[in-house]
């Protein structure tokens, strides 16, 4: 695999996760937010707030790699 820095990684993660089938992207969001939650019950509270953010900040990250 190619190597990306960690904006590129989740652009590249998103990406397949939108091209592919939504049952499939379904799926795999299903199980990768099990793994994330791990023992962690509180992970859920505020989880969409982190993301967004998280996706602001690596959007301003790659638009300086231009």
């Amino acid at each position: 695999m190619l190597s990306r820095s960690e904006p590129e990684g989740y652009a590249w993660m998103a990406y397949v996760l939108a091209s592919a089938h939504l049952s499939h992207a379904e799926a795999a969001m299903r199980l990768l937010v099990d793994l994330a939650r791990g023992t962690n019950k509180k992970f859920d509270q505020g989880a969409q707030e982190r993301a967004n953010q998280l996706l602001l900040d690596m959007a301003d990250e790659l638009r300086k790699q231009r």
